[in-house]
């Protein structure tokens, strides 16, 4: 059978060799075609198999996630990706997710919140060395066209550290899930530390000047943008700070448990200080370590 006839074939055909539990080698001998066409065929229909070594880069996962934006999670990780996720088309359908050693867990999170049936094995860890030290992070990748042209459609597009833009509120299938994503962003492309001897809160946000435009739309708390090099940046500190927290972390079931942490000690260093209410219900049991009170938060750069 030549490609142009398997091109012909309807999903269901496949579909049911996927059922069957077959593999790429096993498919494309039954059609007497070479795997390269079967696996663009599969990309193109959103299928993936589940046999041998095509189970490691082509894994089950919900290709069907970012569809609609109606859960707190959803609206989550879709700000985190349009942070730190790496979106590739064309030439792969890849999305990757790399975050630095500390973050492990969080990667974890999100291997999760795909379904996706590997194991944690996938998460590859990464050595680089940099002016003669070791860096260590770990990568997480996903291959599908389908999800990819979701992800773009919903304006996490390739190369997109310059020109991100900050999406229209109708993705969102409730406008307050806009919060949940501006989270996901701040966890990963922002900074919450301690500004000055009294501990108060800062949160700066790094981004293109019209993405942190569409945040401080919803927090006008943060400052006027500031621009360095070719990247912008907005500031909040202090009662301004803890509000955009409280908002932010405050009810939250899902976030970068380093950040939410910063925000819990600084939030009871500064109670234990004042009357203000913002912040009082933070976890009690938040400890104040010397990294915390010296404001040692770093910014996170963007990993694309």
């Amino acid at each position: 059978m030549n490609k142009s006839i398997i091109w012909s074939l309807p999903k269901e055909v496949f579909e049911d060799c996927i059922n069957k539990n077959m593999t790429y080698d096993e498919i494309a001998k039954k059609y007497g075609v070479s795997k390269g066409p079967l696996v663009r065929l599969f990309h193109e229909y959103g299928l993936h198999t589940n046999g041998n070594l095509n189970r490691d880069r082509y894994a089950k996962f919900n290709i069907h996630t970012f569809d609609i934006i109606d859960t707190e999670d959803k609206a989550y990780w879709a700000g985190f990706l349009f942070a730190d996720g790496c979106v590739v088309a064309e030439h792969g359908w890849r999305l990757c997710l790399k975050l630095a050693e500390k973050d492990y867990d969080h990667i974890k999170k999100f291997k999760d919140f795909m379904e996706d049936t590997r194991d944690d094995s996938k998460i590859r860890k990464v050595v680089e060395i940099r002016e003669e030290e070791e860096y260590v992070s770990y990568s997480y990748e996903v291959y599908n066209k389908t999800m990819i042209n979701t992800l773009i459609n919903l304006g996490c597009v390739p190369k997109k550290s310059l020109i991100l833009k900050f999406p229209d509120e109708s993705i969102f299938a409730k406008k307050e899930l806009v919060y949940d994503f501006i989270r996901g962003y701040i966890d990963g492309d922002g900074c919450i530390s301690s500004n000055g001897k009294r501990g108060r809160m800062q949160i700066s946000v790094l981004g293109t000047e019209h993405f942190l435009n569409g945040i401080r739309k919803y927090f006008p708390q943060f400052s006027k943008l500031m621009k360095r090099n070719n990247i912008y940046c907005i500031t909040s500190n202090s009662n301004n700070a803890d509000q955009i927290g409280y908002r932010l972390y405050e009810n939250a079931s899902i976030f970068l448990e380093r950040k939410r942490q910063i925000y819990a000690t600084l939030c009871r260093l500064h109670n234990s200080e004042t009357s203000d209410k913002i912040g009082e219900s933070c976890d009690a049991n938040a400890e104040v370590t010397p990294e915390i009170a010296k404001g040692s938060e770093s910014t996170v750069e963007n990993s694309e």
